[in-house]
């Protein structure tokens, strides 16, 4: 009887280290190299707090929602030269999300292979607000990139994000206007 309650404890603890190891590897991040830095609202023009709500409350208002990833309903929104993707900070695997719970914006180019199809994507960094809400954190996973580079790159794709915004805002028309109409 003892034998058996040592090799099924034995066989519940290697279980228990399996599902640990195998739960550490979802963590985002977890044992991947990430190039980040965090930009103190005030200190860039582009790159503050309020622009990054401002494209996060254009997409949930405006924008589609489309499968991205292991995710079955990113809120995102087609700008000139790239789509800007929501996605929640947090490990999420379906059902509804507050709109809260999106807090990191990503950027992918996709640029068109010579036969007009959508050839490689080009991932910009990703951009969060910091955890004391007075910066944002700009950052890139599988990436040893200089942190200037991230916030050049940042700061290149919420320029043309805001200016779409405006334009959208801007032009007077009724209604929700139309993701596809970028894309021509």
């Amino acid at each position: 009887m003892r034998v058996k309650l040592e090799k099924a404890m034995s066989a519940l603890i290697g279980g228990t280290v399996f599902l640990a190891l195998a739960l550490g590897w979802q963590v985002r991040g977890a044992g991947v190299e990430i190039s980040t830095t965090v930009v103190p609202d005030g200190s860039n023009p582009v790159l503050t707090v309020a622009n990054f709500v401002r494209i996060k409350k254009f997409i949930l208002a405006q924008g589609e929602h489309t499968p991205y990833g292991s995710r079955t309903d990113n809120p995102y929104w087609p700008f000139p030269g790239f789509d800007v993707y929501l996605e929640p900070r947090t490990q999420w695997f379906g059902g509804e999300m507050d709109e809260s719970e999106f807090n990191e914006l990503f950027a992918i180019e996709v640029t068109k292979s010579p036969g007009g199809g959508s050839g490689p994507r080009i991932n910009f960094p990703r951009v969060s607000p910091d955890e004391s809400g007075m910066g944002l954190r700009i950052f890139e996973y599988y990436s040893k990139k200089d942190p200037q580079l991230l916030v050049q790159a940042a700061a290149e794709y919420f320029s043309v994000a805001l200016a779409e915004i405006d334009r959208q805002t801007n032009r007077g028309e009724s209604g929700k206007p139309s993701p596809a109409a970028n894309r021509q």
